[in-house]
């Protein structure tokens, strides 16, 4: 988009696991000084509990290797996983960029809903 545009940088707009993962983005891969702004649309920045049913994994020895093996992008959208502790681990912001996060409380798939939020400088 920058190559295209000439613009110095851009925005991102993203739904869902789409919301949260340019966070990788900006915090692993380079991307803060190429970001103007981020605007999460029901973002899960901090996992999801599927309505509490990821509570129950402890009690179906195997089922969670299944999700991890068969559905890794799932695996990594669990509240508390290795993906969702490294990405917010030292903040959920990075310097220089905007952030704007449009959740409800009503949102069945994000659970808490709170876990949308994010907490920082420019949010």
């Amino acid at each position: 988009v920058l190559a295209s545009t000439g613009a110095p940088k851009a925005d991102i707009v993203g739904h869902s696991q789409g919301g949260m993962m340019p966070n990788y983005y900006l915090k692993f891969l380079g991307g803060a000084p190429k970001v103007n702004a981020l605007i999460g649309l029901a973002p899960d920045n901090h996992g999801t509990t599927l309505l509490g049913l990821t509570k129950l994994l402890p009690y179906f020895p195997g089922v969670d290797k299944f999700i991890s093996d068969k559905t890794p992008g799932l695996a990594d959208q669990v509240a508390g996983s290795p993906f969702i502790t490294k990405l917010t681990a030292g903040g959920d912001t990075v310097p220089g960029v905007r952030y704007t996060v449009i959740a409800t409380k009503y949102d069945q798939v994000v659970t808490p809903y709170r876990t949308q939020y994010l907490d920082g400088p420019n949010v």
